[in-house]
């Protein structure tokens, strides 16, 4: 069910080339790697933070199909933040494309062993800590993944978001 799922915003990103289309699939699919990545064990009792740091049509879109919906147990809370400093204790990161200069400080500042998926729209993102990019070729919505990062993390990437990537660092 995942992979259908997954599959089926992939193919909607032939349609979402608009700005604001372009940021309610990109917020569905945060969404989804909310259920397709492998968390480390966490607080069943706290909440699912996600920290959207410079893109608010993300942040809003991401309220919306979060709403009432859980990861595993966790209820989710969404944040928009304009200062690095307001990020604190996330699991998911998403860096928008005109915060890309800040990449490297927003790994440091969630600490480098911490199991925080850092979620990025810029170019070379994966060499400056991000683990997932979205990229647009040929007018597609697209996906990096940067593996070494992500095992560092304890996070576990399902093979069906693997899979749809066009490229996967692993070395």
């Amino acid at each position: 069910m995942k992979k259908i799922a997954l599959s089926i915003l992939f193919f909607y990103a032939l349609v979402f080339t608009s700005n604001a289309q372009e940021s309610k699939f990109k917020s569905l699919m945060i969404y989804q790697f909310t259920r397709l990545i492998g968390w480390p064990n966490a607080d069943a009792n706290s909440t699912f933070k996600i920290y959207v740091y410079g893109e608010t049509k993300v942040y809003e879109n991401l309220k919306t199909y979060t709403l009432n919906k859980n990861v595993g147990t966790r209820g989710i809370e969404i944040f928009l933040v304009k200062e690095i400093s307001q990020i604190t204790n996330p699991d998911i990161v998403y860096i928008g494309e005109f915060k890309a200069k800040d990449i490297n400080a927003v790994a440091q500042h969630v600490g480098a062993q911490s199991s925080v998926l850092i979620i990025t729209s810029a170019k070379n993102a994966l060499d400056k800590g991000s683990i997932i990019n979205f990229v647009t070729k040929d007018d597609l919505i697209q996906i990096e993944i940067n593996k070494i990062v992500a095992l560092k993390r304890s996070l576990q990437i399902s093979k069906q978001v693997e899979k749809s990537a066009v490229f996967v660092k692993e070395q």
